[in-house]
C-alpha cells in the first residue's frame, strides 16, 4: 500500500512540478509488515486528490487564455466558402476546458454538422453577403469530441446539442457575393490578400468623423491601414477608446501636419462597432483615403 501512495505521489510531482510540491506530505507514514488502519487508507488517498484538485486549478490558471495552433486560412480547392484549421489547442474562454484537436476542414456554407469537411453555421444554411462571421472551436464534455463552429455573435454562439464549451479563435468576412474574402493568418495577425477602400473623405466636420473599416465587429482589434491626407491639411486617427480629442493637442498629437499630399501607415484599436476616429486639423478642404490591409486580433489571450 505504502509503494503504491510513494508511487502515486512521484508521479504527480514528475507530471505537475513546482506546483505539486506545495501539496506536503501524506497525512499518515504507512509502514511495511505494520497493519495499516483503513482510515489512515483513505486519508491519504484523499490527500491525494485534494493535491491533484489544486494541481490542476493551478493549471488551468496559469493556462488562462491560452491559443496554440489553430490556424484559418481560405480551402485550397473551395476558398470562397471552406475554411481550413491546423492542429491546436485553446484553453475554453470559462477557463474550465483545454480543448485539443487534429487539423480540421469545415463548409461555411452549410448547416452546422459534427466532423471536418461537413457544414459550421451556428444558424442558417448558407452565407450572408457582406457579414462577418467568427470562428470558435468547440467542444461537448461528455465525450471530449473537438469541433469547430462559425457565427455572426463574437461572444454568443449557438452551440449545437451537447457541445456547451468554446474559444473564438478567428474571424472571417464574405464580400457581396456571399463569398469569403481571401486573407492570410500569422499568429495574432490577419491580412486582406487584397486591400480594402474603405474611406474616400473631404470636408469632414473639425470635431472628427468616426470610419468604419473592414475589420471584425462585436470584438475590438487593431486595424491595420493605409491613409492618403491631401489638399493642404493634417489629420490624427485615434481609437474611440480616447477620450475625444483636438487636432495637435498637446502639440505633436497628430499623424500627419498637412502642407502636401502625405501617405501613412497606422496600426490603431478599433471599438466593437470596427471604427476609428479621424480628426482632420481644418475643417475645409481636407482630403483623406484609407485602405484597409489587415488587422490584429488577440482572440481574449489576455482577458
Amino acid at each position: 500500500m505504502k509503494a503504491i501512495l510513494t508511487a502515486a505521489f512521484a508521479l504527480l510531482l514528475t507530471c505537475a512540478g513546482a506546483q505539486a510540491q506545495n501539496c506536503g506530505p501524506l497525512p499518515n507514514q504507512l509502514t511495511n509488515g505494520t497493519t495499516a488502519d483503513a482510515n489512515q487508507v483513505m486519508a491519504n488517498f484523499n490527500s491525494l486528490l485534494t493535491c491533484i484538485n489544486n494541481v490542476q486549478n493551478n493549471l488551468q490558471n496559469n493556462l488562462q487564455g491560452y491559443l496554440g495552433g489553430l490556424t484559418l486560412s481560405n480551402d485550397a480547392g473551395t476558398p470562397t466558402t471552406t475554411i481550413d484549421m491546423t492542429a491546436g489547442v485553446a484553453m475554453s474562454d470559462d477557463v474550465t476546458t483545454l480543448m485539443k484537436t487534429v487539423a480540421f476542414i469545415k463548409n461555411a456554407n452549410s448547416a452546422w454538422s459534427a466532423g471536418s469537411g461537413n457544414g459550421c453555421l451556428d444558424t442558417g444554411t448558407a452565407l450572408s453577403a457582406s457579414t462577418w462571421y467568427h470562428m470558435f472551436v468547440i467542444e461537448r464534455t461528455d465525450t471530449g469530441v473537438v469541433d469547430f463552429l462559425c457565427s455572426t455573435s463574437a461572444t454568443n454562439p449557438v452551440f449545437p446539442t451537447n457541445y456547451s464549451k468554446k474559444r473564438r479563435i478567428g474571424s472571417i468576412r464574405t464580400d457581396a457575393s456571399s463569398h469569403i474574402l481571401a486573407f492570410s493568418q500569422n499568429g495574432d495577425e490577419f491580412i486582406w490578400l487584397t486591400p480594402v477602400g474603405d474611406a474616400n473623405v473631404t470636408n469632414f466636420p473639425i470635431a472628427g468623423l468616426l470610419i468604419t473599416l473592414t475589420v471584425p465587429v462585436g470584438v475590438r482589434v487593431n486595424a491595420l491601414f493605409r491613409a492618403s491626407v491631401g489638399q493642404g491639411a493634417g489629420v490624427l486617427i485615434t481609437s474611440p477608446d480616447e477620450n475625444p480629442q483636438t487636432y495637435n493637442a498637446p502639440l505633436g498629437n497628430v499623424n500627419t501636419n498637412g502642407g502636401g499630399s502625405e501617405g501613412i501607415t497606422l496600426n490603431v484599436r478599433t471599438n466593437a462597432g470596427a471604427q476609428v476616429r479621424a480628426i482632420p486639423s481644418a475643417s475645409s478642404g481636407s482630403l483623406l483615403q484609407l485602405a484597409t490591409y489587415g488587422w490584429i486580433d488577440t482572440r481574449g489571450r489576455f482577458n
